[in-house]
């Protein structure tokens, strides 16, 4: 009788700690994620689903994590943008891509303040002191509109690669 309740004794407490304090992963169900990160800033993934990780992609380079495979949520900032997504991670799945940052160089000559919205790989609400302002974005195609001038607004479309300068002026 003692060790029957030994036993069961014994039993709670694992099930109570297993509980409490699960064990990680083990390597065997994990799947190795590789992600390629061309921006120049070090990018924290945040993935929920099967499991939830915090990972942290270093700069120009490649990464490899060991993840449970599944459908994951994925949020990451990059570039001055918030991107948020869904993902399947699976065994000899292609590398995650983080996309490259550009350098948008506006050159304000309307004397005084302005505003740039951009739409495209990532969304911007931008704001323009007078004289020369960077800002960092994601690299890509966007349609864009700028106010500035006492109210007057231009819309458009714009390639951001690299380093892109941009000049506006009042007539």
């Amino acid at each position: 009788m003692e060790r029957k309740k030994l036993f069961i004794i014994l039993a709670v407490v694992a099930l109570l700690v297993t509980t409490l304090f699960p064990f990680p992963a083990s390597a065997a169900g994990t799947v190795k994620w590789n992600v390629k990160n061309a921006s120049t800033e070090k990018v924290t993934i945040r993935l929920w689903g099967p499991a939830t990780y915090s990972l942290d992609a270093k700069k120009n380079g490649a990464s490899k994590f060991d993840v449970v495979p599944g459908k994951y949520n994925y949020s990451m900032k990059v570039c001055g943008a918030t991107i948020n997504g869904e993902i399947e991670i699976a065994r000899a799945a292609k590398p995650f891509k983080i996309p490259k940052c550009a350098s948008l160089i506006v050159n304000n000559q309307t004397g005084g303040g302005m505003t740039i919205n951009l739409t495209g790989p990532a969304s911007y609400n931008l704001s323009f002191s007078s004289g020369k302002t960077t800002k960092t974005v994601l690299s890509g195609s966007y349609s864009y509109t700028a106010y500035g001038c006492g109210g007057s607004s231009m819309s458009g479309k714009i390639v951001v690669k690299g380093k892109k300068n941009w000049t506006f002026w009042c007539n």
